[in-house]
C-alpha cells in the first residue's frame, strides 16, 4: 500500500480509509466522515453476502481516483477478492470546485449571444476556467452524441410523437413512420446543425455548477422555457417547427446534465488543454 495515507479523520475501531496522496489536500473533516460512513454502510452490506468468508477486522477501505468507487479488500493481506460497492464519491471536492461543461451552439454564436451567455453565467457567482471558440468537425460532433441504438430510436419516437401531436403525416414528409429509421435522420440533422458554424466551449466552475447552469439555460425546448432564462429570452424554436424544416432544434446552448457527464465531456472536448485556477474577487476570497 505504499503511496497511500489515511484521511484526516479515521477511527481504528471502525476501520481505516486509505486515499491517494493527490487527494490529501482536498479531504476535509466533513468529507472524511462522509466517506467513512459510506464505507461502513458498504461493509455491513458485504458481511451479509453468503460468498464472503473472511474480512479484515477492523475493515480497510481503499479509494481509487480512477474509478470513483469505494473498494474493500476481503483478506488481511490485501491480496484477496476486490468488492465494488454502490457508493460513488462525488462529495470529495469542495462545493466551489464543482465543474460543468458548457457549449454555445451555432445559433447562439450567430445571434451574437456569446457575451450575454457568459455574463449570465458569471453574474451568478460561477467562473469560467476554460474557454475557446472553434470550428468542430463532423467526427467530433459524432463522438459527442450517443450512438447506441436505443438512444437513436428514442429520437425517432420523439419525432413521431411531435408529428402526431400536431397532425403532421410523418410517412408523407419523412418517407417512413418507423422510429428506428427516423432516429438516424434526426441525429444527422443534429450533427449537420452543430458543424454549421463555430462553437464556443467552456468549463464553468462554482457551487452546484451543473444544476446552476442548467437553471440559467432553461428547459431544452425553447418554446417551453420561461422568460429570464437564456432559451426563454432568445429563442422560440420547437420540435414541431424543426421537424417541418427537417433540422435540429436550435436551443442556443448545451450544458451537462450530471457531474459524471460533465467530467466525461470536459475530458472529451478539452483533453490536455489547460483548465485554469484563480480566485474570483468577493467569492473565493
Amino acid at each position: 500500500m505504499r503511496g497511500f495515507i489515511p484521511p484526516r479523520v479515521t477511527s481504528p475501531a471502525q476501520g481505516y480509509v486509505l486515499l491517494p496522496r493527490s487527494l490529501r489536500k482536498v479531504v476535509t473533516r466533513e468529507h472524511s466522515m462522509l466517506l467513512q460512513n459510506a464505507c461502513l454502510e458498504s461493509y455491513v452490506e458485504l458481511r451479509r453476502r453468503p460468498d464472503v468468508v473472511e474480512l479484515c477486522s477492523p475493515p480497510v477501505f481503499f479509494f481509487s481516483v480512477a474509478t470513483f468507487h469505494i473498494f474493500c479488500y476481503s483478506t488481511r493481506t490485501f491480496s484477496g477478492e476486490l468488492f465494488i460497492f454502490k457508493h460513488k464519491i462525488i462529495f470529495m471536492k469542495h462545493p466551489k470546485e464543482e465543474r460543468t461543461f458548457v457549449m454555445i451552439k451555432p445559433d447562439g454564436v450567430r445571434k451574437g449571444l456569446v457575451g450575454e451567455i457568459i455574463k449570465r453565467i458569471e453574474q451568478r457567482d460561477l467562473k469560467i476556467v476554460a474557454l475557446e471558440m472553434f470550428q468542430p468537425t463532423a467526427k467530433q460532433i459524432d463522438g459527442h452524441y450517443p450512438k447506441d441504438k436505443q438512444w437513436i430510436t428514442r429520437l425517432g419516437e420523439k419525432t413521431l410523437s411531435t408529428y402526431a401531436k400536431y397532425g403532421y403525416d410523418a410517412k408523407k414528409e419523412l418517407g417512413t413512420d418507423k422510429a428506428e429509421v427516423i432516429g438516424p435522420q434526426v441525429r444527422k440533422w443534429l450533427v449537420d446543425f452543430m458543424i454549421s458554424a463555430p462553437l464556443v466551449r467552456m468549463v464553468v466552475q462554482g457551487v452546484h455548477a451543473v444544476d446552476m447552469v442548467r437553471k440559467i439555460a432553461g428547459p431544452t425546448m425553447p418554446y417551453q422555457a420561461d422568460m429570464g432564462t437564456i432559451r426563454g429570452d432568445y429563442s422560440a424554436d420547437s420540435p414541431a417547427l424543426a421537424n417541418k424544416e427537417k433540422r435540429a432544434v436550435m436551443n442556443l446552448i448545451h450544458a451537462s446534465e450530471t457531474q459524471e457527464e460533465a467530467a466525461h465531456e470536459i475530458k472529451y472536448w478539452f483533453g490536455k488543454s489547460p483548465v485554469y485556477t484563480y480566485k474570483r474577487f468577493g467569492i473565493d476570497e
